[in-house]
């Protein structure tokens, strides 16, 4: 079976191989914003039968990554803490995507948010603190 991505989304390669479990994951840039997303099979859900929140919070976390090195430069920074609010459960076979936006950052850390939905029904919110690590980024 042939996925058909929404417009502009190709594969990306996040040298994380953690995401190669859980992927292949796929981006676009949103009006100078990054845009994660991916499908949702069969090995994302729990036993209840709809998404796995740690696939959500997954996803969450690499978007924020992203969307930092994007908007502030290429450095590496670590989750420090990260906030997750589950709105709505999320089913095998919708298209899960997220779009984050860094909020303030300093020389040392980065406060972040960012959404995530399955198809156009919003799914999580979270907000992110991010410390810049001094090892250089291989992204």
């Amino acid at each position: 079976m042939t996925l058909q991505l929404p417009d502009g989304y190709s594969e990306i390669v996040m040298e994380n191989p953690f995401l190669d479990l859980v992927g292949p994951i796929y981006g676009r840039d949103n009006e100078g914003r990054i845009e994660i997303g991916l499908y949702a099979d069969d090995r994302h859900k729990n036993p209840g039968g709809v998404v796995h929140g740690g696939l959500l919070m997954t996803l969450v976390d690499n978007l924020m990554g992203a969307t930092i090195h994007h908007t502030v430069g290429a450095r590496y920074a670590a989750t420090v803490s990260l906030n997750c609010d589950f709105l709505s459960a999320t089913k095998p076979g919708e298209w899960i995507s997220g779009i984050g936006e860094v909020t303030r950052h300093t020389r040392s850390m980065v406060f972040i948010r960012g959404d995530i939905k399955a198809d156009d029904r919003l799914v999580m919110s979270a907000t992110g603190i991010f410390k810049f690590l001094d090892k250089p980024t291989t992204r």
